[in-house]
């Protein structure tokens, strides 16, 4: 049997049972589950079950440690922040502002709370770092989805706009101060997307096209399936040889006519492209780009009518 050591209090198990009324009322809430995990985590009440916060994490709230604390650390900037104005930030904002003091957090929060009139985007909040001396300018990167040579041109970027609506996240922007995907969030080379940043809601990739395209792809693909991504456009060269596109195989997929030529090129791409869409709503995918390109889809033996 397993050694959890000393067993709860009775008020300890009173705090344990709140901290997860909590967590279960709020699992959509960073803040509060952040808060609860914390206290649950500081005064480690998951010995009442558990040898160690990561089987509690894993066994109870089928989540991983690291998940969890990217929770509690977020909810700890939130606090910081909203100690220093009544406006609380989203999830994304307190990962791009954990990397600062917290004094120095509070000093940007509340600059880009005053440049936005109250609503900060990712790209302000960038902004007011670079001009503070905290973050130093993006560099450009080689293949980024906006180098010269791969900008996502702007009649693809207009039918993304009309299937999803609106993007939340380009999570391989090429800079914050002329991005060419109209997003409300960028990830730069700098800011490196495929590190443990968040991911969240309606996203465009366009990714790199070098050997890192497989780990874009399989990020994407992780991150819908666990439904932190609700809807995603993807802009890749059709490679049909690669493991990466094996995995997508279950998506929609506009085969552009032709060769697409990028923004900032004077001719045709040297590959055809592909755009892959992944959610619920295929038929605004096909309305938007069936004029680019054929629409496939995979389809079962059991699909197919008989004779």
């Amino acid at each position: 049997m397993a050694n959890l050591g000393k067993p709860l209090t009775e008020l300890e198990l009173i705090k344990l049972n709140g901290h997860e009324d909590t967590i279960e009322r709020c699992m959509q809430s960073y803040l509060e589950f952040g808060l609860a995990l914390r206290a649950i985590l500081r005064d480690r009440l998951y010995r009442k079950e558990y040898k160690s916060f990561e089987e509690y994490c894993q066994k109870r709230w089928a989540t991983s440690r690291q998940e969890a604390y990217r929770k509690i650390n977020a909810a700890a900037v939130a606090q910081n922040l909203m100690s220093a104005s009544n406006v609380q930030p989203v999830e994304y904002q307190t990962r791009l502002l954990s990397q600062l003091e917290p004094a120095q957090q509070r000093i940007v929060w509340k600059a880009a709370l005053e440049e936005s009139k109250g609503h900060p985007t990712g790209r302000i909040i960038e902004q007011v770092m670079v001009k503070r001396g905290l973050r130093s300018k993006p560099q450009a990167a080689e293949h980024s989805s906006e180098s010269e040579e791969w900008y996502t041109p702007s009649h693809v970027l207009e039918r993304v706009l009309a299937c999803l609506g609106s993007v939340d996240l380009d999570p391989a922007a090429e800079t914050l101060e002329n991005p060419n995907v109209p997003a409300n969030a960028h990830y730069t080379a700098e800011l490196d997307g495929l590190s443990d940043r968040v991911w969240a809601g309606k996203i465009y990739l366009n990714p790199p096209y070098g050997r890192s395209i497989g780990r874009w792809v399989e990020r994407l693909l992780w991150e819908y399936v666990s439904e932190n991504v609700t809807e995603a456009i993807l802009l890749v060269p059709a490679r049909t040889d690669t493991e990466w596109w094996k995995q997508l195989q279950h998506f929609p997929v506009c085969l552009c006519w032709g060769r697409l030529r990028f923004s900032g090129s004077k001719t045709g791409a040297p590959f055809p492209s592909a755009i892959f869409y992944l959610g619920k709503s295929a038929d605004a995918f096909y309305d938007a780009f069936a004029d680019l390109g054929g629409i496939w889809m995979r389809i079962s033996r059991d699909s197919l009518a008989d004779g």
